[in-house]
């Protein structure tokens, strides 16, 4: 038999790169006059959990008497017991009769008020069930607990020392306790002791590990000039790892509430095992799916260990921080199955970025989505936040740039032309083949960057009409194209382009392949008609762009009718227009399901002159624009106890809010000298409405470039 008596810790009731010969000059000036935001969608902060049905969470305090009725925690108690040693070897337990205070002591009231307290109480979640110990004897400790445990308490809270001395008894209940799933919360006691050092009569549960692994060991501290301090009568870790590993801290002193409704503080680990047990009620009750080997892991993982001072010797893992402990632990991630263990990809790792022509649709969008923590733990956030956007204006500006510090070169001879482009550096840009080898067929081969490709209607250069179609987000096109002159009026063209390493993604290795078809007519020899079809599909991207992780592609499919005309007005003056109406389908992997009903358009119209030696254009267009799109998502939004996860169907718009129109005057001069030495002007003023389809957005660009060559 036992015959240990355990001591309550008293209270402390007191106040408180060059190897062409060119040389270019070239002067830019932008004038943003009014540019709106185009980030990506709505913020991504960590917001309400989502767990359903949020429960209380039954909390044991086992000490020597309670009061009830004390309005404090009485509307908290949902079951109580009075036990009391009638022989050395036997306990009998009352649940019948009142709780009374039949000690005189408030410590178990107080340390009830500070888990449940109405006002004082540092959680609202707790139901309490209180044991009462009546003589503090392990036998009368041990019943008690076992009788909390079989009420389905999760927290066992002792404010009594030495309970890490396992006797006979209390291994019966420590057992139970391991059974049942429940964390056991004691207070380290108030001699101010190393606990390396303590002599233990019966085993130490900190030499059991299924006993340690649900146990946290309750110290007491206080703030002091900007860091923690251990109060010097609470007892400490050492230098025992094993006690250090289960060591916690908590600050002290605390408000209580006397019988007759006075406010006043209680300190001692009696005071810091209360508010540890109402932090990890907190987290159950969020969370109830946790162990008490992880919610207890997660409080001593989270606690405050950067403060001056810090050892592991006096504070353990060191000072509980609550909020902190509600935060993300460890790599978040969103799953892709239905459980929370099963496949999934981390929220660092999700990203899509829409495509210029879907302007600012991202921006605002709400996608509330569950994201899981290394302990399974759900959190809502919005998903949207992990859509980003092309800048439309930013990467215009620099393929212009480029084209108008490029040089050309041009080679014609009898069934052959050949074009091609440098950038400022000498490197390769464009490099065009034509073929005419008789019998009304021509054979052309292509390579060029995607963004330097023009409108084949254009009759002189037009900055902001390179690059707007579907592949112009690819660094790399490589096209071979096939002619039929039907007759003297018609033509068939036949072309097939492969697109390469896009440049306005994330994934490098998405790619496409556009396949055109067109008829074309000359009904005059003024006029030039063309009309056509083109298919596009591409793998990982859509538009160039892709998405990665949770968000990942899998391929799209474009569908688009191609118009085109050029009419020669005499005087060296030509008129043009082009347009492309298209739809698109794309495809997701896992949450980003499909992006449908996308409809897509394009057009540009303006009016050229050209000399022998100099050049004029005035251009009105749009860039590729999404007119009309619906993105299907299948979103995590929380999780069952059994780790099943719950799901939820979204569909949200991607039309943005703003119809892009470029303005563009533009005009080239060229003077050829002696000795086959040349230079080139080049000036091209923009003005854009509706930047990057966002409404009202504005922007004027002012370019100019001076090349000469010798």
């Amino acid at each position: 038999m036992s015959l240990i008596f355990i001591k309550p810790n008293n209270p402390d009731c007191q106040a408180t790169d060059p190897s062409r010969q060119t040389l270019w000059l070239g002067v830019t000036a932008i004038l943003l006059l009014t540019l709106t935001g185009c980030g990506g969608g709505g913020g991504g902060a960590i917001g309400a959990l989502i767990i359903p049905d949020r429960m209380p969470v039954k909390v044991a305090v086992i000490d020597q008497g309670f009061d009830i009725n004390h309005p404090e925690i009485r509307e908290a108690v949902v079951g109580a017991i009075a036990c009391t040693r009638v022989t050395p070897s036997g306990v009998a337990c009352d649940t019948t009769t009142s709780m009374l205070d039949n000690t005189g002591d408030p410590h178990g009231t107080y340390v009830a008020q500070i888990i449940a307290g109405k006002t004082v109480g540092y959680t609202k979640d707790a139901a309490l069930l209180l044991g009462k110990a009546t003589g503090l004897y392990v036998s009368e400790i041990a019943a008690a607990t076992i009788w909390a445990l079989d009420s389905e308490a999760r927290i066992v809270n002792y404010s009594l020392y030495p309970m890490f001395e396992v006797d006979p008894y209390m291994r019966t209940a420590y057992d139970k306790a391991v059974n049942k799933g429940a964390a056991l919360i004691m207070a380290a006691g108030n001699d101010g002791a190393n606990l390396t050092n303590y002599v233990y009569s019966y085993p130490s549960l900190f030499s059991n590990a299924d006993y340690t692994g649900i146990s946290i060991l309750a110290g007491a501290g206080f703030a002091s000039g900007g860091t923690y301090v251990r109060h010097t009568f609470s007892n400490y870790p050492g230098a025992d790892t094993t006690i250090q590993s289960r060591f916690l801290v908590a600050l002290t002193p605390v408000n209580v509430i006397t019988a007759v409704g006075s406010t006043i503080t209680f300190n001692g680990t009696s005071a810091s095992a209360p508010v540890i047990s109402a932090a990890l009620t907190s987290l159950l009750a969020q969370w109830p799916h946790l162990t008490p080997q992880q919610s207890t892991g997660i409080l001593l993982d989270t606690a405050d260990r950067t403060f001056s001072g810090y050892n592991p010797v006096y504070f353990g893992q060191g000072v509980l921080d609550a909020g902190r402990a509600l935060q993300p632990v460890g790599i978040t991630v969103l799953p892709t199955g239905n459980q929370v263990s099963g496949a999934s990809y981390s929220v660092a790792s999700t990203r899509f970025v829409l495509p210029a022509a879907f302007g600012d649709a991202a921006s605002g969008l709400s996608l509330d989505a569950a994201m899981f923590d290394s302990y399974g733990r759900d959190y809502s956030f919005n998903l949207a936040s992990q859509l980003g956007q092309a800048d439309f204006w930013k990467t215009g500006r620099q393929h212009w740039m480029g084209l108008l510090a490029g040089d050309t070169r041009e080679h014609r001879e009898t069934g052959l032309y050949t074009k091609t482009s440098f950038d400022q550096q000498g490197g390769l840009t464009q490099s065009y083949a034509d073929f005419t080898p008789g019998d009304g067929y021509r054979l052309s081969l292509m390579r060029t960057r995607g963004h330097s490709l023009e409108n084949e209607a254009t009759p002189v250069q037009m900055l902001s009409l390179t690059g707007n179609g579907a592949l112009g987000a690819y660094d790399w096109l490589d096209r071979v194209g096939v002619a039929w002159q039907l007759n003297d009026k018609a033509r068939l063209d036949a072309r097939t382009t492969r697109a390469t390493a896009p440049s306005g993604g994330i994934s490098s290795a998405a790619s496409a392949w556009r396949h055109e078809i067109s008829l074309n007519f000359e009904p005059e020899a003024s006029t030039s008609v063309s009309v056509g079809l083109a298919l596009t599909q591409e793998s990982g991207a859509a538009m160039g762009t892709s998405g990665t992780g949770a968000f990942a592609l899998n391929q799209s499919f474009s569908q688009t009718t191609t118009f085109r005309l050029r009419y020669d007005l005499g005087r060296r003056w030509a008129a043009f227009g082009s347009a492309e109406f298209g739809a698109m389908k794309v495809t997701g992997e896992t949450l980003l399901m499909d992006i449908s009903n996308a409809m897509t358009s394009e057009w540009a119209a303006g009016i050229a002159w050209q000399g022998d030696d100099r050049s004029f254009g005035l251009a009105l267009s749009q860039p590729l624009r999404v007119d009309h799109a619906r993105a299907s998502f299948n979103l995590p939004v929380g999780r069952l106890a059994d780790g099943t996860v719950l799901r939820q169907s979204r569909s949200v718009s991607l039309t943005p809010t703003g119809q892009q129109r470029n303005l563009e005057l533009a005009y080239r001069q060229r003077w050829v000298g002696a000795g086959g030495r040349h230079s080139a002007l080049g000036l091209h003023m923009i003005y854009a409405h509706d930047v990057g389809h966002v409404a009202g957005a504005r922007a004027l660009t002012l370019m100019g470039s001076y090349r000469y060559h010798w």
